[in-house]
């Protein structure tokens, strides 16, 4: 008696692990939007900042240049990581 076994399905998943950081050049908001994809993406697919992007993060916030939304969003999602 032969079983046949199907081929294993494969599932492609992005992740944020290999990401450079913000383009040069670019504004506050839009460094702090991509610091909140990289960590924002739960707890398997996200990874944590660096030093450089986790201080200029704060200096970011420290500096007012950012909604108040993304600075909650920011704080909020390191708590809970």
């Amino acid at each position: 008696m032969t079983t046949s076994r199907l081929p294993a399905q494969t599932r492609t998943v992005t992740t944020y692990r290999d990401t450079t950081g913000p383009p040069p050049g670019a504004t506050p908001y839009e460094r702090m939007r991509t610091y909140l994809k990289a960590i924002g993406q739960g707890p398997r697919s996200g990874r944590g900042l660096t030093r450089v992007e986790a201080r200029d993060a704060l200096d970011i916030i420290i500096a007012g240049d950012i909604p108040r939304s993304q600075m909650g969003g920011f704080l909020l999602l390191q708590r809970f990581k």
